[in-house]
């Protein structure tokens, strides 16, 4: 599902116009859902793709560091990678309630920052349509594959139609901002 905004960054090699707390706070937020999942023991059929995610999520982060301008400092990546195993840590010692609905406000501020970003820059840079169409379809095939397979999970049916609400914001702005993206990419 990453793979095309990896394939962005490279090939552009470039970060420009994506939201570093973004890519940070989905790490944490797909480590929180993969956790809720195992911890409930859920089927990996309802979570085995967000494993797949988290890894793709985590070399994005990598991407990041290694593209934005200044360059990430050993610091910086010293402390990211301490707090993801907090992070981890917390996500395996809090109460199941808590961490079942922890992926929402995890949602909403790894998503958020990439909207307002995208708002204020009238661009979406190197950001991917295809990444952001295949997010939007996999939270649909989620909130049934949940149903289905699980039954009325409120805590993971919420996380996955709020996935589809700033996944769709997101798709909606690449399209609305395509002309200034694409003088943006063809100056750099």
């Amino acid at each position: 599902m990453k793979v095309p905004q990896i394939m962005s960054i490279i090939s552009n090699k470039s970060v420009e116009g994506l939201s570093p707390i973004g890519f940070y706070f989905e790490v944490v937020f797909f480590l929180a859902t993969v956790l809720y999942s195992f911890r409930q023991g859920n089927p990996i059929s309802t979570y085995g793709e967000t494993i797949s995610i988290l890894i793709q999520n985590i070399i994005l982060v990598c991407l990041l560091w290694s593209y934005s301008n200044p360059r990430a400092s050993l610091f910086t990546i010293i402390q990211m990678v301490c707090l993801g195993a907090i992070a981890t840590a917390i996500c395996l010692v809090c109460p199941i309630d808590l961490l079942g609905f922890s992926p929402i406000p995890l949602m909403l501020i790894a998503r958020v920052p990439q909207v307002m970003e995208n708002h204020k820059n009238k661009h979406t840079g190197t950001l991917s349509i295809i990444s952001l169409v295949l997010s939007l379809g996999g939270a649909v095939a989620r909130v049934f594959t949940t149903i289905i397979e699980i039954g009325f999970d409120i805590s993971l049916l919420a996380t996955y139609g709020l996935s589809i609400l700033v996944n769709g914001t997101l798709a909606l702005q690449i399209l609305v901002y395509a002309k200034n993206t694409k003088k943006l990419l063809k100056k750099d």
